[in-house]
Formats: structure tokens, sequence, C-alpha cells
């Protein structure tokens, strides 16, 4: 390979169906800087197999193509299969349906093209107040997030992908969404030891081939401030000294505001991989990356051509143990029914009972509440299945949708609704760049105002746990970790009592 080349192995630009066609620019990244591979968004299955197979064919390298697939290739592609945020598993605890999530996620994977699973999320959610990992994680334990995660691990290896642990050293432990800016942590190399660093330090021992760096600042580890990424006391020393990891880096987007107004994206790149890292992921402009890179190089301007040649061994190295040239054969795997059973096995095993009991009274209020703003009418689906569920079982619900404004928030039941019970639905979610996890101040002077009413209550929540602190006046609170319709009908069994509540909280009950 020319410079140019060499460098296009080490940055993995998008290939984003989500906008227009990205295929003629994909054709030009591969047949003039041979880059290394893409990190897909959008499509459907069958547009998403065809590109895949063109741009293989078109590569002098096979071409690794990732994908955010935390929850299923649903979760990124049209047609795929889509599982519960990884919170639910952990509260299931179940390392067996773990395995099962990863090997249909592979497997429907594989069949389209996609071969590497940027999953699992092995960061230890210790701040409540965590806006973008959250339900992500499996929990706070770390022990725990570590055997859950070599479960997803081994699962996607018996279903032919490459797993990559994420976000080194540990993201769950600050309040800042490192998509808005760098979030900065006061761990020591002992707290991260002792903590974050455990999940890592298992999976890499159970083989794990690919770990993802958070952009985080680690003041104690390096005291320059600059983000793991560019922290060759981190990557070289930590990772890859301490851990023993000698599989694939790859950086974070390097579209995430966490590394704006730090410098040039050459220059962001150059110290990632001087820093040890493999791949420069999801750059604003590839193809001035790699020129500017490569200019860099000629004019002795910080970037050294063993290490460039070093990190494209490791990169051609692993593609030829784990990559074929050949295009997915065969008919598309559907996960389908299997996906079902096993969403409504995480459904009931995931659900906690929090405090309280059963719903004792046979008419209800329901007061929807939804943070993503997806609530909008009666005819909305959130809640549906909850409602149907109470409905089957003789309940009289009365559903009253509330915006995030609070402005249309329904008064509270009146005189005469002696016998009733006003039951609280929270759903939150997690988006980059969005804050869903935040209940509104309106939603919270509304739970407050239910929790004070005088009749019975009950708070459910779908998504984040957290939501739960300062509303213990509610009678009864359970908890799903998911809005999917699965976790609707088990989290009504539960407050019905018709469902036996198996769940464990993943994370601590102190913040009630």
């Amino acid at each position: 390979m020319d410079i140019l080349r060499k460098l296009g192995q080490l940055v993995m630009p998008r290939l984003d169906f989500r906008d227009g066609d990205p295929m003629p620019r994909a054709r030009g990244l591969v047949s003039r800087f041979n880059v290394g591979g893409f990190l897909l968004f959008g499509g459907d299955v069958i547009l998403v197999s065809e590109s895949i197979k063109e741009l293989q064919r078109l590569s002098r390298v096979p071409l690794f193509f990732a994908v955010d697939a935390e929850r299923g290739v649903g979760q990124i592609v049209e047609g795929g299969a889509l599982f519960p945020y990884a919170m639910a598993f952990g509260a299931a605890a179940d390392e067996r349906l773990l395995e099962r999530e990863a090997r249909l996620i592979a497997r429907e994977m594989r069949s389209i093209g996609l071969n590497m699973l940027l999953a699992p999320v092995v960061d230890v959610n210790t701040d409540p107040r965590n806006p973008i990992i959250n339900v992500r994680a499996y929990g706070d334990d770390p022990a725990g997030v570590a055997r859950l995660a070599q479960a997803f691990i081994k699962g996607a290896a018996d279903g032919g992908v490459l797993a990559c642990a994420k976000h080194f050293p540990g993201h769950g432990g600050v309040d800042t969404d490192s998509h808005v800016s760098l979030p900065r942590s006061l761990s020591t190399r002992e707290d991260l030891l002792r903590c974050d660093l455990v999940p890592f330090r298992e999976t890499i021992a159970s083989g794990v081939p690919v770990v993802m760096i958070a952009h985080l600042a680690l003041p104690r580890i390096d005291v320059s401030g600059r983000p793991v990424t560019l922290s060759p006391e981190a990557i070289e020393g930590i990772l890859r000294g301490e851990l023993g990891f000698s599989g694939l880096v790859l950086t974070d987007s390097f579209r995430m505001d966490a590394l704006s107004g730090l410098g040039g994206e050459a220059d962001l790149a150059a110290a990632a991989i001087a820093a040890g890292c493999d791949f420069i992921l999801d750059p604003k402009e590839p193809e001035a990356l790699i020129e500017d890179l490569s200019l860099m190089l000629s004019s002795g301007g910080g970037l050294n051509e063993l290490e460039i040649e070093s990190h494209v061994d490791r990169i051609t190295g692993f593609k030829k143990s784990h990559l074929g040239r050949a295009a997915p054969k065969g008919h598309r795997f559907d996960a389908g029914e299997a996906a079902e059973q096993l969403n409504r096995e995480v459904a009931e095993g995931s659900v906690c009972l929090v405090k309280g009991g059963p719903l004792r009274a046979k008419r209800a209020a329901l007061y929807i509440m939804d943070s993503t703003g997806a609530v909008g009418t009666g005819n909305d689906v959130t809640g549906k299945e909850f409602l149907s569920r109470l409905a089957e079982s003789g309940v009289e619900c009365s559903p009253h949708y509330v915006g995030l404004s609070g402005e249309d928030a329904p008064l509270l039941p009146h005189e005469g609704f002696s016998g009733g019970a006003v039951v609280a639905l929270v759903y939150t979610g997690v988006a980059a760049w969005k804050g869903y996890t935040e209940l509104p101040a309106a939603f919270q002077s509304l739970l407050n105002r239910l929790m004070g009413c005088g009749v019975e209550s009950a708070l459910v929540s779908f998504g984040s746990p957290y939501v739960f602190s300062g509303f213990k006046g509610f009678h009864t609170i359970v908890a799903a970790f998911d809005r999917m319709p699965e976790m609707e009908r088990a989290a009504a069994g539960v407050l019905l009592g018709s469902l036996k509540p198996r769940g464990r909280m993943p994370v601590g009950a102190g913040f009630l």
C-alpha cells in the first residue's frame, strides 16, 4: 500500500443511509484511500446487505462494517430485531439471556454483512445523574457488569462477529454526556482498578477482540487533562500495559463535542494514533483527514511511519484472522420469533417491585408522562399495552396523556373517587445530546401532587430507575427498564399481582 492507503486503513468513516445516498462517497473512500471500514447508520436490511457486498467487492482489503447495535440490528437498520436496554438484562441477571441476545444479534448482523458489533457497554453506572450511559449499562456493580458482559461477548463470538467492550476506562461515573462536552472524572488509578476497570479486566482476560475509548478526561491519571482518546498514559500504559490488551482499539466518534475546541481533526487523530488508537471512528471529513495525515507524516509533523505500520499490521492481521473475503451467502437470518420469545422472557424476568404490593383498586386514573416528548394523543402507542393488561384484569382505566410543559396536565381525581387509584407511568430514554433521562419540572410537580392526593398511588418507570428519587411516598413503585410492549405488559402484571416480580434492582436503592 502507498501511504494514503495505509493511513486509510486507520480510518472508519460513517456509511449513513438516513440522508441521501452515501454510496458514491463510500466508493471513493474505498477505491482511493482503502479505508479500514465503515460505521453504519440507517437503511433497511436489503439495502445494507447489497451495499456491503458491493463495497467488499471493491476493496483490496476486507472491510470492517461496524454497527452500534447494543439493542440489536433493529436499533440501526430497518427490519432488524430489537431487544431491551442492557439494564433490563442486568435486572434479570441471567447470563443465558445475554448469550442468546448476542448470538441472535450476531447472526442477523452476519447475514447482511455486518461484522463488528460495538457492544457490550461495560460502563459501571455509578452516577445516578449520568445522562448517556444510564440504562445502557447492566448496573452499578462491577463484578455483575463483568459477568454479564462476558456472556454477551461469548454469544457474539458464537454468532460470528467481533464484539467491542466500551467505553474505556469507564463512562458511568460522570454526569456529563460526552456528545455535548468533555466529562472529567477525578478517579484515581486505585479507584479505577476497584470499580470501572473491573469489567474491562475480565472481558480482556476472556478474549474480547475490540475496545472503544471514551472521550473522557482523567486528570489524576493524565495531568494534562486531555481526553483518554489522546492519552498514552491511559491507552498504552493502562489498557495495553496493565490490562494486557492486544486487540483493536477504536476511538469513540470524532463528531462528538467532547473534542470540540481541542484542535483540528487531523491533529486530534494524529494524537489518538500516537496514544495507541488503531482506528479513528466516524471523522467529520475522512478524505481531508487522510490527506492531512499524509502531509503531516511527510513533513515530520508528529506522526511516526513505524507507528503507522504497526497499526496497519494489527488491523490487517485481525482482518486476515477474523474476516473472509466472500460476501454473505444464503438467505438473511430473521431473528423473528426467537427475538420475540427472548423479549418476553427478559421482560418477565427483569421487572422489579421496588416498594409496595398489588394494586387493590378496580378503578384507576393513569397519568402518562414521556420525557422524550413522544406522548401526544390518546391514540399514542405509549401505555397501550399497559392499559390493555389492566383492562383485561377488570380494572377500569381512564388515561391522561401529559405533555412536556405540563400545561395540559389534567386535574387530580375529584371527590367521589374514593376506592380508586392513581397510577403514574413515567417514560425515559437515552439519546445523544438529548437528556431524556431527566424528568421535566412539570412532571416532577405532577408526581408530587399525585403522591399526596390521598388515594392509593403507584409509580411505574419505563427506563431510568433514578427517576424514583424524591418520590418514595407512592404506595407502590415498579421498575421496568425499557418501553417495549413486552415490558409494559410485564410491569402491569407485577402491579396487578398476576406476575411474580423476579427482577432485582441492578442499581442501588439509595437514591430513593
